[in-house]
C-alpha cells in the first residue's frame, strides 16, 4: 500500500513539474481571475483590511 501511494505521489509530482516546464518553455501566462488585483492595490479584496487600512501595520492612509 505504501509503495503504491509513493508511486502515485511521484507520478503526480513529476507530471506537475513537466506541466510547469512546458508552460515556461512556451511562455504561457496564468489567467487573470481578478481576486489578485486587490492584493496588488494594497488591500484584500472584499475585506477592506490590509496595508491601506491603518493600525500598527505602517500607519495606513
Amino acid at each position: 500500500m505504501k509503495k503504491t501511494l509513493l508511486i502515485i505521489y511521484l507520478c503526480f509530482g513529476m507530471s506537475v513539474c513537466a506541466w510547469y516546464s512546458v508552460a515556461a518553455a512556451k511562455g504561457w501566462q496564468a489567467p487573470n481571475l481578478g481576486f489578485v488585483d486587490g492584493f496588488a492595490a494594497g488591500r484584500v479584496s472584499g475585506g477592506g483590511y490590509g496595508r491601506s487600512y491603518g493600525g500598527s501595520w505602517g500607519g495606513g492612509k
